[in-house]
């Protein structure tokens, strides 16, 4: 019984963010929200435990499992090395039961404190790679509409590709990977009411299951797009000194995020998320959800902020083909001439008036979107720690962080930063009062902390007008 109350509490806690099983396969209903035995006898082991592992975190909410959890609590590291262990003996037949266990496996939870204070290992991309040539060896990268398999699977399928989608576009960019998934490469369409039905009988639509998912599958379209044409390798030369072109790149992309934010059911006249909740009652709609929405807009902003810092040409490169002709050669430039030596000059290029003003309001409205940021974690309600984070949610709070500082060091005068500085200090509040009650929010302290701890002068070149908003504050 004990497994069956697990399923349950995974159905209410993960399930309406990440919906990678099939009601109608476990017999749920609107009137069954509890598998029956002999149905959860019939799931593989990886699958099972998978769940299980995914719903420990939220198990001593449930009643029938609260005295479980407080005197026979299991190990969540040794239930994620089991999944693991299966995983990589069944990939070599894959089934659907295997692509679900590996997407709960990317999202697992850390073991302690430490492990969420800490980057991830290249494990995390590598497996990340192992998932997507799953996928593509069950073929869930074609559109199965056409297919002929029962209706169940071809909704579980749809939504196991998208939420594998989402996972590359927002781990891709916040890990500085180039994506595995190509938009040229597959051809499943867009999520519909139709891919979360409960049947067959009666086959109704759940729109608190449905809208989360679909509303973040559309979003990691637009991350996808924030990848690519501002990020990638390519682009990434090509607009890194060219301001006006980021501007125009970047136009397109935040209205695309407008667009998708203002379609939201939930959404204020403000235009923000109404995420607060009575405490003892469900949240309306998963903060997670609008957590990356600011993470891509502040993602867009930094890219838009690099072209305003001007850099020195890099340092001239000696190949060394003959060591004594190379010393000498390097020697002599070092005795009689200087301008190659490598310099860093981060004042702003005020010669143009232009330019100069268009700094300003670039920085003015980054400060706003920083503002809003930080409003939106500090308020925060204590049942929105409880729901379902993605598994880079904290490597977007740590971008959260350094966002707020290279707004401080790349301030262009004294006023802004002072408010850089003042929405830095409140940012820092928020994070050493929210990481007791969410773990995820160690690696946005570790990361600030560090430059403190380093300190400023030594991690930054920091302009005499930032100097002084620093004395000052």
């Amino acid at each position: 019984m004990v497994n069956a109350f697990f399923a349950c509490v995974f159905m209410v806690n993960v399930f309406p963010t990440l919906p990678v099983l099939s009601r109608t396969d476990l017999g749920l209903g609107p009137e069954n929200s509890i598998p029956e035995r002999s149905i959860l006898d019939k799931i593989p082991t990886h699958l099972l435990a998978a769940i299980y592992g995914s719903a420990l975190p939220f198990a001593s909410e449930e009643d029938h499992l609260l005295m479980f959890m407080l005197f026979e609590k299991p190990s969540a590291s040794e239930i994620w090395r089991i999944v693991y262990r299966l995983i990589m003996e069944e990939i070599h037949t894959p089934r659907l039961s295997v692509m679900q266990a590996a997407i709960l496996y990317l999202h697992k939870s850390k073991k302690d404190d430490q492990s969420y204070a800490v980057a991830d290992t290249p494990f995390t991309w590598s497996f990340m790679g192992l998932a997507v040539g799953l996928a593509h060896s069950l073929g869930l990268q074609l559109e199965c509409g056409m297919m002929g398999l029962p209706a169940w699977e071809k909704r579980l399928r749809r939504r196991l590709w998208w939420a594998l989608y989402i996972e590359d576009k927002f781990l891709s960019m916040l890990l500085g990977k180039p994506p595995y998934l190509r938009s040229s490469e597959w051809d499943v369409v867009e999520l519909s009411d139709d891919d979360f039905v409960i049947a067959p009988r009666p086959i109704v639509p759940v729109a608190n299951l449905k809208l989360p998912f679909r509303d973040m599958a559309r979003l990691a379209v637009i991350a996808e797009a924030v990848q690519e044409k501002l990020y990638s390798l390519r682009a990434s030369q090509i607009l890194a000194h060219e301001m006006a072109l980021s501007v125009e790149t970047a136009r397109p992309i935040f209205r695309s995020l407008t667009t998708w934010r203002e379609s939201l059911p939930l959404a204020s006249a403000t235009g923000h998320i109404l995420h607060d909740t009575v405490p003892g009652t469900a949240s309306p709609y998963p903060a997670t959800i609008y957590n990356a929405y600011l993470i891509l807009v502040a993602c867009v902003w930094r890219a838009i902020l690099r072209t305003t810092v001007k850099s020195s040409e890099p340092a001239q490169i000696i190949h060394v083909e003959d060591p004594a002709d190379a010393t000498v050669a390097f020697l002599n430039d070092l005795r009689w001439e200087f301008h190659h030596l490598p310099e860093m000059d981060f004042r702003l290029d005020h010669g143009h008036r232009e330019n100069g003003t268009m700094v300003g309001e670039l920085y003015e409205a980054s400060l706003g979107c920083a503002d809003t940021l930080v409003d939106f974690v500090s308020n925060l309600a204590a049942p929105s720690f409880g729901e379902f984070w993605h598994s880079w949610s904290r490597i977007g709070f740590a971008l959260m962080s350094n966002f707020l500082m290279l707004l401080l060091v790349q301030a262009p005068d004294f006023g802004k930063a002072v408010e850089a500085n003042r929405l830095l200090m409140k940012w820092k509040q928020v994070l050493d009062h929210h990481h007791r009650a969410f773990p995820p929010f160690l690696l946005a302290k570790a990361r600030l902390g560090s430059y403190y701890y380093v300190g400023l002068d030594e991690a930054f070149y920091l302009p005499p007008h930032v100097h002084q908003a620093l004395q000052q504050g």
